[in-house]
Protein backbone atom coordinates (compact mmCIF):
# COMPACT_ATOMS: atom_id res chain seq x y z
CA UNK A 1 0.00 0.00 0.00
CA UNK A 2 2.80 2.40 0.92
CA UNK A 3 4.57 2.03 -2.44
CA UNK A 4 1.33 2.55 -4.36
CA UNK A 5 0.46 5.59 -2.24
CA UNK A 6 3.89 7.18 -2.70
CA UNK A 7 3.76 6.72 -6.47
CA UNK A 8 0.23 8.10 -6.69
CA UNK A 9 1.12 11.05 -4.47
CA UNK A 10 4.17 11.75 -6.64
CA UNK A 11 2.04 11.77 -9.79
CA UNK A 12 -0.54 14.01 -8.15
CA UNK A 13 2.03 16.59 -7.03
CA UNK A 14 3.61 16.58 -10.49
CA UNK A 15 0.22 17.18 -12.15
CA UNK A 16 -0.56 20.01 -9.74
CA UNK A 17 2.82 21.64 -10.43
CA UNK A 18 2.00 21.74 -14.15
CA UNK A 19 -1.22 23.74 -13.71
CA UNK A 20 -0.62 27.16 -15.33
CA UNK A 21 -1.13 30.37 -13.38
CA UNK A 22 -4.55 31.77 -14.19
CA UNK A 23 -7.73 33.03 -12.61
CA UNK A 24 -7.61 32.02 -8.94
CA UNK A 25 -10.97 30.23 -8.97
CA UNK A 26 -10.01 28.19 -12.04
CA UNK A 27 -6.57 27.54 -10.54
CA UNK A 28 -8.03 26.11 -7.33
CA UNK A 29 -10.70 24.14 -9.21
CA UNK A 30 -8.04 22.48 -11.37
CA UNK A 31 -6.12 21.37 -8.27
CA UNK A 32 -9.30 20.05 -6.67
CA UNK A 33 -10.07 17.92 -9.72
CA UNK A 34 -6.61 16.32 -9.67
CA UNK A 35 -6.77 15.59 -5.94
CA UNK A 36 -10.27 14.11 -6.17
CA UNK A 37 -9.13 11.86 -9.01
CA UNK A 38 -6.18 10.69 -6.89
CA UNK A 39 -8.43 9.90 -3.91
CA UNK A 40 -10.77 7.92 -6.16
CA UNK A 41 -7.83 5.81 -7.35
CA UNK A 42 -6.80 5.20 -3.74
CA UNK A 43 -10.34 4.15 -2.85
CA UNK A 44 -10.48 1.66 -5.73
CA UNK A 45 -7.07 0.23 -4.83
CA UNK A 46 -8.05 -0.10 -1.17
CA UNK A 47 -11.25 -1.95 -2.05
CA UNK A 48 -9.29 -4.77 -3.70
CA UNK A 49 -6.14 -4.86 -1.53
CA UNK A 50 -5.60 -5.56 2.16
CA UNK A 51 -3.15 -4.07 4.64
CA UNK A 52 -0.38 -6.39 5.76
CA UNK A 53 -0.75 -5.45 9.43
CA UNK A 54 -2.70 -3.29 11.84
CA UNK A 55 0.22 -0.87 12.03
CA UNK A 56 0.28 -0.46 8.25
CA UNK A 57 -3.43 0.40 8.31
CA UNK A 58 -2.95 2.88 11.16
CA UNK A 59 -0.06 4.56 9.30
CA UNK A 60 -2.21 4.88 6.18
CA UNK A 61 -5.16 6.53 7.93
CA UNK A 62 -3.04 8.62 10.29
CA UNK A 63 -0.19 9.80 8.06
CA UNK A 64 -0.73 8.98 4.40
CA UNK A 65 -4.36 9.54 3.46
CA UNK A 66 -4.71 12.78 5.52
CA UNK A 67 -1.73 14.14 3.56
CA UNK A 68 -3.89 14.17 0.42
CA UNK A 69 -7.35 14.77 1.89
CA UNK A 70 -6.07 17.83 3.77
CA UNK A 71 -4.97 19.33 0.44
CA UNK A 72 -8.46 18.78 -0.95
CA UNK A 73 -10.05 20.50 2.05
CA UNK A 74 -7.49 23.31 1.87
CA UNK A 75 -8.10 24.14 -1.80
CA UNK A 76 -11.86 23.77 -1.51
CA UNK A 77 -11.83 26.27 1.32
CA UNK A 78 -9.58 28.64 -0.64
CA UNK A 79 -11.97 28.39 -3.57
CA UNK A 80 -14.91 29.23 -1.31
CA UNK A 81 -13.02 32.18 0.22
CA UNK A 82 -12.16 33.47 -3.25
CA UNK A 83 -15.75 33.10 -4.49
CA UNK A 84 -17.08 34.92 -1.42
CA UNK A 85 -14.42 37.65 -1.44
CA UNK A 86 -16.23 41.00 -1.05
CA UNK A 87 -15.79 43.99 -3.30
CA UNK A 88 -15.21 47.41 -1.82
CA UNK A 89 -12.83 48.68 0.82
CA UNK A 90 -9.75 46.94 2.20
CA UNK A 91 -11.53 46.91 5.56
CA UNK A 92 -14.26 44.69 4.11
CA UNK A 93 -11.69 42.25 2.76
CA UNK A 94 -9.88 42.16 6.10
CA UNK A 95 -13.14 41.48 7.94
CA UNK A 96 -13.90 38.66 5.49
CA UNK A 97 -10.57 36.93 6.20
CA UNK A 98 -10.77 37.51 9.96
CA UNK A 99 -14.17 35.78 9.99
CA UNK A 100 -12.54 32.78 8.32
CA UNK A 101 -9.95 32.67 11.10
CA UNK A 102 -12.74 32.63 13.67
CA UNK A 103 -14.18 29.50 12.02
CA UNK A 104 -10.82 27.75 12.46
CA UNK A 105 -10.84 28.65 16.15
CA UNK A 106 -14.35 27.26 16.55
CA UNK A 107 -13.29 23.93 15.00
CA UNK A 108 -10.42 23.58 17.48
CA UNK A 109 -12.73 24.42 20.36
CA UNK A 110 -15.30 21.81 19.28
CA UNK A 111 -12.64 19.11 18.89
CA UNK A 112 -10.41 19.99 21.83
CA UNK A 113 -9.64 16.45 23.02
CA UNK A 114 -8.69 15.17 19.56
CA UNK A 115 -6.65 18.29 18.75
CA UNK A 116 -4.70 17.89 22.00
CA UNK A 117 -4.13 14.20 21.24
CA UNK A 118 -2.66 14.94 17.81
CA UNK A 119 -0.60 17.97 18.81
CA UNK A 120 0.88 16.24 21.86
CA UNK A 121 2.24 13.46 19.65
CA UNK A 122 0.41 10.67 21.44
CA UNK A 123 -0.24 7.27 19.85
CA UNK A 124 -1.93 5.26 22.63
CA UNK A 125 -5.37 5.77 21.03
CA UNK A 126 -4.26 5.14 17.46
CA UNK A 127 -5.88 1.69 17.31
CA UNK A 128 -9.19 3.28 18.22
CA UNK A 129 -8.89 6.33 15.98
CA UNK A 130 -7.18 4.94 12.88
CA UNK A 131 -8.00 1.21 12.72
CA UNK A 132 -11.27 0.66 10.88
CA UNK A 133 -12.55 -2.34 12.82
CA UNK A 134 -12.20 -0.51 16.12
CA UNK A 135 -13.49 2.77 14.69
CA UNK A 136 -16.82 1.07 13.92
CA UNK A 137 -17.17 0.20 17.62
CA UNK A 138 -16.33 3.72 18.77
CA UNK A 139 -18.32 5.78 16.31
CA UNK A 140 -18.05 9.54 16.38
CA UNK A 141 -21.01 11.60 17.51
CA UNK A 142 -21.01 14.69 15.35
CA UNK A 143 -22.56 16.07 12.20
CA UNK A 144 -20.79 13.94 9.60
CA UNK A 145 -20.89 10.57 11.40
CA UNK A 146 -23.58 9.25 9.06
CA UNK A 147 -21.37 10.03 6.05
CA UNK A 148 -18.42 7.86 7.12
CA UNK A 149 -17.56 4.98 4.80
CA UNK A 150 -15.81 2.57 7.16
CA UNK A 151 -14.44 0.62 4.21
CA UNK A 152 -12.48 3.69 3.16
CA UNK A 153 -11.82 5.50 6.44
CA UNK A 154 -12.30 5.73 10.19
CA UNK A 155 -13.84 9.18 10.52
CA UNK A 156 -10.90 10.37 12.55
CA UNK A 157 -8.69 10.32 9.47
CA UNK A 158 -11.01 12.97 8.05
CA UNK A 159 -11.01 14.89 11.32
CA UNK A 160 -7.20 14.90 11.24
CA UNK A 161 -7.27 16.05 7.60
CA UNK A 162 -9.43 19.02 8.59
CA UNK A 163 -6.98 19.91 11.36
CA UNK A 164 -4.01 19.80 8.96
CA UNK A 165 -5.90 21.84 6.36
CA UNK A 166 -6.91 24.39 8.99
CA UNK A 167 -3.30 24.90 10.03
CA UNK A 168 -2.35 25.59 6.40
CA UNK A 169 -5.36 27.88 6.02
CA UNK A 170 -4.43 29.81 9.13
CA UNK A 171 -0.93 30.48 7.78
CA UNK A 172 -2.29 31.40 4.34
CA UNK A 173 -4.96 33.76 5.68
CA UNK A 174 -2.57 35.35 8.17
CA UNK A 175 -0.10 36.08 5.37
CA UNK A 176 -2.88 37.75 3.38
CA UNK A 177 -3.95 39.80 6.37
CA UNK A 178 -0.37 40.88 7.07
CA UNK A 179 0.01 41.91 3.43
CA UNK A 180 -3.18 43.99 3.60
CA UNK A 181 -2.38 45.61 6.93
CA UNK A 182 1.38 46.11 6.45
CA UNK A 183 2.19 46.05 2.70
CA UNK A 184 5.54 47.82 3.15
CA UNK A 185 6.67 45.38 5.84
CA UNK A 186 5.79 42.36 3.70
CA UNK A 187 7.66 43.83 0.73
CA UNK A 188 10.74 44.34 2.87
CA UNK A 189 10.62 40.81 4.23
CA UNK A 190 10.30 39.37 0.75
CA UNK A 191 13.36 41.25 -0.52
CA UNK A 192 15.57 40.11 2.38
CA UNK A 193 14.29 36.55 2.76
CA UNK A 194 17.09 33.96 2.95
CA UNK A 195 15.00 31.32 1.24
CA UNK A 196 13.02 33.43 -1.25
CA UNK A 197 14.80 32.07 -4.32
CA UNK A 198 14.49 28.37 -3.50
CA UNK A 199 11.40 27.69 -1.42
CA UNK A 200 8.28 26.23 -2.92
CA UNK A 201 9.73 25.19 -6.27
CA UNK A 202 6.95 23.45 -8.20
CA UNK A 203 9.53 20.96 -9.53
CA UNK A 204 10.67 19.75 -6.11
CA UNK A 205 8.10 17.61 -4.31
CA UNK A 206 8.77 15.25 -1.42
CA UNK A 207 7.39 11.88 -2.53
CA UNK A 208 8.58 9.74 0.38
CA UNK A 209 6.71 9.31 3.63
CA UNK A 210 6.46 12.00 6.30
CA UNK A 211 8.43 9.83 8.74
CA UNK A 212 11.28 9.56 6.19
CA UNK A 213 11.52 13.34 5.98
CA UNK A 214 11.35 13.74 9.76
CA UNK A 215 14.29 11.31 10.12
CA UNK A 216 16.29 13.42 7.68
CA UNK A 217 15.40 16.71 9.39
CA UNK A 218 16.27 15.45 12.88
CA UNK A 219 19.48 13.88 11.59
CA UNK A 220 20.66 17.10 9.94
CA UNK A 221 19.69 19.13 13.00
CA UNK A 222 21.64 16.86 15.37
CA UNK A 223 24.67 16.79 13.07
CA UNK A 224 24.79 20.62 13.34
CA UNK A 225 25.75 20.93 9.66
CA UNK A 226 23.43 23.87 8.88
CA UNK A 227 24.51 27.28 10.22
CA UNK A 228 26.89 25.39 12.54
CA UNK A 229 23.83 24.13 14.39
CA UNK A 230 22.49 27.64 15.01
CA UNK A 231 19.04 26.93 13.64
CA UNK A 232 15.90 25.86 15.47
CA UNK A 233 14.29 22.55 14.61
CA UNK A 234 11.06 24.38 13.78
CA UNK A 235 12.91 26.64 11.32
CA UNK A 236 14.56 23.68 9.63
CA UNK A 237 11.24 21.88 9.41
CA UNK A 238 9.55 24.93 7.89
CA UNK A 239 12.35 25.22 5.32
CA UNK A 240 11.91 21.60 4.18
CA UNK A 241 8.13 21.98 4.07
CA UNK A 242 8.39 25.02 1.80
CA UNK A 243 11.21 23.60 -0.32
CA UNK A 244 9.47 20.31 -1.04
CA UNK A 245 5.81 21.40 -1.04
CA UNK A 246 4.74 19.27 1.89
CA UNK A 247 2.96 19.95 5.18
CA UNK A 248 4.19 17.78 8.05
CA UNK A 249 1.41 16.89 10.48
CA UNK A 250 3.71 17.23 13.48
CA UNK A 251 7.44 16.51 13.31
CA UNK A 252 7.73 15.95 17.07
CA UNK A 253 4.81 13.54 17.10
CA UNK A 254 6.18 11.62 14.12
CA UNK A 255 9.60 11.38 15.76
CA UNK A 256 7.95 10.02 18.90
CA UNK A 257 6.39 7.29 16.75
CA UNK A 258 9.79 6.57 15.18
CA UNK A 259 11.38 6.13 18.62
CA UNK A 260 8.76 3.52 19.49
CA UNK A 261 9.66 1.29 16.54
CA UNK A 262 10.90 -2.09 17.72
CA UNK A 263 12.87 -2.87 14.54
CA UNK A 264 14.47 -0.70 11.85
CA UNK A 265 14.09 2.39 14.03
CA UNK A 266 15.76 4.77 11.58
CA UNK A 267 14.99 2.80 8.43
CA UNK A 268 15.18 5.75 6.03
CA UNK A 269 18.69 6.78 7.08
CA UNK A 270 19.74 3.12 7.22
CA UNK A 271 18.37 2.65 3.71
CA UNK A 272 20.37 5.68 2.54
CA UNK A 273 23.51 4.15 4.03
CA UNK A 274 22.87 0.82 2.28
CA UNK A 275 22.16 2.49 -1.08
CA UNK A 276 25.28 4.66 -0.79
CA UNK A 277 27.33 1.55 -0.09
CA UNK A 278 25.90 -0.26 -3.11
CA UNK A 279 26.46 2.77 -5.34
CA UNK A 280 30.02 3.09 -4.11
CA UNK A 281 30.76 -0.57 -4.84
CA UNK A 282 29.11 -0.48 -8.27
CA UNK A 283 30.87 2.73 -9.32
CA UNK A 284 34.22 1.28 -8.19
CA UNK A 285 33.66 -1.85 -10.30
CA UNK A 286 32.80 0.27 -13.34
Amino acid sequence: MKNYFNQLNKEMLFSISKIPNQNQSVFYSSKIQIIESTLEKLKIFLSSNSFLSMQEEIDYFKFQKPMIVSKLIFYKRLLFIEMERPHGSIENKIEHLENELKLLTIYCRENTAFVHYIRSGKSDMDERYFFRENARNYQMHDSFTCEIDYNNGTGHDYRLSVLIANESLENHIQEQLDAMKNPQLISSKTETSTYSSTCGSPNLNWTGSQSDLVELIYGLNLQKVINNGNIKLTELTAFFEKSFNIKLNSASRTFSDIKRRKTEKFKFIESMQINLGKYSEESSEN
